[in-house]
Formats: structure tokens, sequence, C-alpha cells
């Protein structure tokens, strides 16, 4: 199997099924051609036609001759383990090449996740990046979290960074917080954002107005830098929790809720088509945390008696 394929194939069923939960997606939309996904992943559009190929078999894209590819499944697969079947195989099987039995991997990967506790400390400007990044950390990873807001820094603050395994931040703060890690002897993650966030996914929603509800309006700044060059910015309408009125949300349109937001909302009803709350670290970011993860449990096991 292709590594190049595998990864391209796994990038757009992630875009496909946000896009399908978000409503931006509908059976039968055409999708990017094999030529454009190929400037977009720099990749030969052979390899994206495989790609599409793959996905054509989870029942998620429709291949056309002369015609294109276009949106298939009205319904979102329910089945991880049928969607990730080849996945798996492939992940036994280079285990096998490691002397690692098939039986014994799953304890081995559990092993290196849950060995020790990690604890993971998150430092950024408002409660709502704070909170999306702890919920992240919390719910994919399995780490413990707290977080701290970069006005808070200071000596009331050492103790957590004491008891941090890695500090987490985002790029604005990303030189400050390297150097006050450094002070502690902590490894520091500098979070970048996926790509596929601003891409395909958010492109595709901003052809109409969306609602993005939070906790922290300093947040609307936060967002106005992200997506300062993406078209269809314009179409993003901020709103406060207990500030502005959220019975302005049409019973129609796309919203966005934050962690923090959801939380303060409590059973609440929002009116509109809610989007479910992304994954946000790109790929290379959750490679590092992972690597970081591993390595310290890896090293308990070895002083375990």
């Amino acid at each position: 199997m292709s590594p190049r394929r595998n990864e391209i194939a796994d990038a757009l069923r992630t875009r496909l099924i946000a896009m399908m939960r978000a409503g931006a997606l509908t059976p039968g939309e055409r999708l990017p051609s094999t030529r454009d996904l190929g400037r977009q992943f720099d990749a030969d559009p052979r390899v994206i036609q495989a790609a599409y190929r793959l996905l054509e078999k989870e029942g998620l894209v429709q291949l056309r001759p002369r015609s294109g590819i276009y949106a298939a499944q009205p319904s979102l697969p329910d089945d991880k383990l049928a969607n990730a079947r080849e996945w798996i195989v492939e992940t036994i099987a280079q285990g096998l090449e490691r002397d690692i039995p098939a039986t014994r991997l799953p304890q081995l990967i559990r092993e290196s996740l849950t060995r020790r506790p990690f604890h993971a400390v998150t430092i950024a400007t408002t409660v709502d990046q704070n909170d999306g990044m702890c919920r992240e950390l919390r719910e994919d990873f399995g780490l413990r979290t707290s977080c701290i807001a970069v006005e808070s820094l200071g000596p009331g603050s050492d103790d957590i960074l004491r008891s941090a395994d890695v500090i987490v931040t985002t790029e604005m703060h990303g030189k400050r917080i390297s150097r006050l890690a450094k002070e502690f002897g902590k490894p520091v993650v500098v979070i970048s954002i996926r790509n596929d966030l601003v891409g395909m996914v958010w492109r595709q929603l901003l052809r109409e107005p969306i609602y993005v509800v939070m906790a922290d309006r300093r947040f609307i700044q936060i967002l106005a830098r992200f997506f300062s060059n993406t078209p269809g910015a314009h179409n993003i309408r901020p709103l406060v929790i207990d500030e502005d009125d959220l019975a302005q949300i049409p019973a129609d349109a796309l919203v966005y809720i934050t962690h923090s937001a959801r939380q303060q909302i409590g059973r609440r009803k929002v009116a509109g088509r809610i989007i479910p709350t992304a994954r946000i670290f790109s790929p290379a970011c959750t490679r590092e945390i992972l690597d970081l993860v591993v390595r310290a449990n890896a090293e308990s096991g070895r002083h375990s008696p």
C-alpha cells in the first residue's frame, strides 16, 4: 500500500465527514478534481485518484467516468471498525514485522499511553483557546490538564508549571512561553492548526453566514487574524455568551459553539445547525505530543520494578 495514498485518503475522509456533519456538503455535490487536490497536497494526481478510490469503497464518494468525483454518502459512517479496517490490518502487520504479536499490540499501546499520569498545562490568551486545547488533550490523548491565562503568569502560577510534563501554547505566545518553559526545564509544544480547518471545510462553511458563539470577547480578534486571508471571512457572525442575544440566530443558520461557550450554555437550546467541535491540532503537533507521552511512559516502564 502507498503511505502517501493512505495519508491523503485520511485527510480527505476527515474533511468530508466534518463537512457532512456541518451540513456544508450534500450527496451528489461535486468534489475537487484530482488535479486541484494534487496541487493542494503536492502529489501526483494518480495518487489522489487512488485515495479517492479508497473512499469510494467506504461509500463516501462516487467516481463518475468523464464527469468527476461526487459526495455519495447521505449518512455518516457509524462503524469505525469497518471504516478503519485497512488501517488496522496495516498497523497489526507492521507490529508483527517488529516481533509484536497481534494479541499483545492493544496492551502495548495502552501501556504506552497510560502507564504513568501525564500532565499538560496550556497557556493562551482566551478561555476559549485554553478550554479547547484542554478538551482535545483530555479526550484525544487521555492527559490530565490545567490551563493558565497569559495575563495570569507569575509567581502564582509557578507551582502549576512545575507540575507539568509538557506546556502547550499558541503560536502567538510561542517565543515567550518557550523561554519560560526552558526556565522550568519543561518541553513545550507550540500548536499549529490543522490546514483543513481553514481549507476545504471552512471554505465551504463560509459560503453562507456562520454564527460563532464564544465565552471571551477577545476570541473575536483571534478569529479575525486566523481567517484574515480566507474567502468568505466576512460571513463570520461572532456572539459572546451573556453579552449578545443568542435569540438572533436564525433557525437554519450554521452555528459553531466553542467548548467554553458550550459549558456556559448548559442545557439551554441554541437555534441553528450546530457544527460539531473540531479537532484543531495539526498532524505534526499530534505526533509531537504523542512522542512525549510515549517516551515518558517507556521511561517509566524501564524504572518500574
